[in-house]
């Protein structure tokens, strides 16, 4: 039986974010049940982008899987696993990987809407935030960011 590594996330008090498990690091869960994508099993993504769209990231953490699974293109549901480590996600976290994917594209969005600011806009509100990490700074992001999205 191969034993594979993979990303999933939870709460910060290491419960999953659907269900009642509380995982303990080295242990391994089992599933006896029939396995069902987004309905039953220990689930999981090869990607650690993939698994923190499904649910908050509060904690990100290196799993291996083994035994049982059904895969879709971007989850996947195991029989057993178990937490090798821990990683602590933050809102500071996410507005940086924000930030950093938007200036990884913003230049293709620029020149084909060379006018239009909104993202670049919305850009540097994030930088602000991060920068003072106010309220008032906070509420000019969500602004940017909303304006950016009718833009997209």
């Amino acid at each position: 039986m191969k034993i594979q590594k993979r990303w999933k996330v939870f709460k910060k008090d290491l419960t999953s974010n659907n269900g009642d498990i509380q995982w303990k690091i080295g242990e391994w869960q089992v599933e006896k049940g029939e396995l069902k994508l987004c309905e039953n099993g220990l689930h999981c993504s090869k990607r650690i982008i993939d698994a923190m769209r499904y649910t908050n990231a509060e904690e990100i953490a290196l799993v291996e899987v083994r035994g049982n699974f059904l895969a879709d293109k971007d989850k996947e549901v195991w029989s057993e696993m178990k937490i090798l480590e821990v990683y602590s996600w933050s809102k500071v976290m996410s507005v940086k990987l924000a930030i950093f994917a938007a200036e990884l594209v913003i230049k293709n969005f620029e020149d084909k809407y060379p006018n239009d600011k909104r993202p670049r806009e919305a850009i540097e509100a994030a930088k602000k935030w991060l920068e003072l990490q106010t309220t008032e700074a906070a509420s000019a992001a969500r602004s940017a960011a909303w304006s950016a999205e009718s833009a997209a």
